[in-house]
């Protein structure tokens, strides 16, 4: 899970819920890591490895620069993160611009976890148990 720790564009960091010693990094930090299918991640490595497993796709890259070549969030990678189909919000096709894509996925759902809450849901219906 990542949740997002400062609003400041310098300084966007994330950090690992969960994890011992609250791991973060900077975008900047995770942009400039690498960004392969093999890894170069960091402490991100063995996770998006995974999670490129499952998918069948490989890691698109993190952040992408902005008009004064600071690293932004490519969104081809929220896309990603969130399990959705390759281009499902940034086919060209569908002629958003990278704001509305951002948007789009922000207000998304991650059909993996909406999964898990219905089948929650489910579970306590089925056991008798008013929602």
């Amino acid at each position: 899970m990542f949740i997002l720790v400062s609003t400041d564009p310098e300084s966007v960091g994330f950090a690992a819920g969960g994890f011992p010693g609250g791991a973060t990094s900077t975008l900047s930090e995770f942009a400039g890591s690498g960004g392969d299918a093999v890894g170069g991640y960091g402490q991100w490595s063995g996770p998006l490895r995974r999670w490129a497993g499952i998918l069948g796709r490989e890691i698109p890259t993190p952040a992408v620069p902005n008009r004064n070549g600071r690293p932004q969030l490519n969104p081809l990678f929220a896309e990603w993160m969130m399990g959705l189909p390759e281009g499902w919000v940034t086919d060209p096709a569908i002629g958003i611009s990278r704001a509305d894509q951002l948007k789009a996925l922000g207000n998304g759902v991650v059909p993996q976890q909406a999964v898990a809450a219905f089948r929650e849901l489910l579970s306590w219906t089925n056991a008798g148990l008013s929602v």
